[in-house]
This record gives C-alpha cells, sequence and structure tokens, in this order.
C-alpha cells in the first residue's frame, strides 16, 4: 500500500481542505469537528481513509504517516510539518480557524457524532 501512496496524487481541494485539518489539530474530536458536514466531505473523508491517508474511529480524524507524506508531497507542509503558503490558501478558501489550545467547556463531537458514525 506504501507504493501506491507515495505515487503522485491529484488531491481535490476539498481532500487537502481534510488533510490539512486532520494535521493541524492534535485532537481527533476537534479535527472532525472542524470540517463541514457537507455530502462530498463526507464522501472525501471516506476515500482518504479508504486510501489510508487518514483514520477515520469513534474518536475523530486523525492523519496517517502516509497522509503525511502525501502533505509533504504536494506542497501543503514542508519537511519539519509547517505549513506552507500553499496550505495557508487552502486555509483561507474555507475559513478554517485553527484550534484553541484552551479546554472546551462542551462535548467536542457534539452533534456531528452521528454524522462520524455514518462515515464509518
Amino acid at each position: 500500500m506504501t507504493d501506491k501512496i507515495n505515487l503522485p496524487l491529484q488531491l481535490s481541494s476539498i481532500q487537502k481542505y481534510i488533510l490539512i485539518v486532520a494535521q493541524i489539530t492534535d485532537n481527533p474530536a476537534a479535527a472532525f469537528n472542524m470540517l463541514n458536514n457537507t455530502p462530498n466531505v463526507i464522501e472525501a473523508c471516506k476515500i482518504l481513509n479508504a486510501m489510508g491517508l487518514v483514520e477515520l474511529n469513534k474518536e475523530g480524524i486523525t492523519l496517517t504517516p502516509e497522509g503525511n507524506n502525501i502533505l509533504v508531497n504536494n506542497n501543503l507542509v514542508d519537511e519539519n510539518g509547517q505549513l506552507t503558503a500553499n496550505a495557508n490558501d487552502i486555509i483561507s478558501k474555507y475559513k478554517i480557524t485553527p484550534p484553541t489550545t484552551s479546554t472546551p467547556t462542551e462535548n467536542p463531537v457534539g452533534e456531528k457524532f452521528t454524522l462520524l458514525k455514518q462515515l464509518l
């Protein structure tokens, strides 16, 4: 599977958005909560999960090492794990707000837990 993943991939902007969200968030539930739940995002999550680039489970969404390699290969993250200008353009396009370090007062999964179940 690793050989297949290392081939050049032409990711859609939605797939890049999902990978970036998973990369910038340490908490899988918070990462999942940051994603908008449109049908396109749901399908893209399923595809990325099937490709082994993200892991979807009851905790949320997590970037895999293969997913991180794809971010680097697509010039979205540098070798040090820092977002590139290309990634920042996607962040601006999708109006991604990077997570804060404060502890949430509510359940971070909230209403989207039902959506996560649909993805699994």
